[in-house]
């Protein structure tokens, strides 16, 4: 545990003492901890706004957005997708980070399941009918299951930089421990953050040319 304090000033006081007057200001001492959690002390803020050891924000260049800027630009579908610095870290933020203060990704997260349950229905279909591939097997529901989303994160690299808040002991770090239940929702954000700004249409085509083929390796 660490702790280190701040001088927090008080209102001025004048006093008169027989015909001079002189200015007090008292202050105090506000002690943050850092490190593991201890009951009734304040945490410091700069821990609540951080994520496995990267503070809140777009960073340095750039740096916390650009590896999921670069991979959505990269992508050849039937329209550039571009999406403003906001929304890119919108993504990237789950509502389990820092008491739900920073915009978070639940609602695109949402948008995004129920596009892809309809759109692997609609692969579904499509294909051969047999037991695996049938509506309601276990190839169907996988399509839009946490594992496989968390999956798709982390094999395009678009998870390395994720602000959420992990149950871990004493609010512990460990860069490796990514639940999927949470990391889920990055792939999910996409896919309605597409939806919002380029319609279903586009967002099929990302589902169909990108997270499918990830399920077929």
């Amino acid at each position: 545990m660490q702790s280190f304090s701040r001088m927090l000033r008080t209102p001025s006081i004048f006093n008169r003492v027989g015909s001079s007057i002189y200015n007090t200001t008292s202050t105090r001492s506000v002690v943050f901890v850092r490190g593991q959690r201890v009951q009734g002390l304040i945490r410091d803020p700069s821990e609540i706004l951080s994520s496995d050891g990267i503070s809140y924000g777009y960073g340095e260049n750039n740096s916390n957005i650009l590896v999921l800027k670069n991979y959505l630009e990269s992508l050849n579908l039937s329209k550039k997708l571009e999406f403003d610095n906001d929304l890119l870290l919108q993504i990237l933020t789950h509502k389990s980070f820092a008491h739900g203060l920073k915009p978070y990704n639940s609602q695109l997260s949402f948008i995004g399941e129920q596009t892809l349950q309809l759109i692997a229905t609609k692969y579904v279909l499509n294909q051969s009918n047999n037991e695996l591939t049938a509506i309601g097997s276990i190839g169907h529901r996988l399509l839009w299951s946490d594992k496989l989303l968390a999956y798709f994160a982390q094999d395009k690299g678009i998870d390395s930089v994720f602000f959420c808040k992990k149950a871990l002991p004493g609010g512990k770090i460990d860069k490796l421990y990514k639940p999927k239940g949470i990391y889920s929702t990055i792939t999910s954000s996409i896919i309605g953050a597409i939806t919002c700004k380029y319609g279903k249409s586009i967002a099929e085509e990302f589902i169909t040319t990108e997270l499918i083929p990830t399920f077929n390796k």
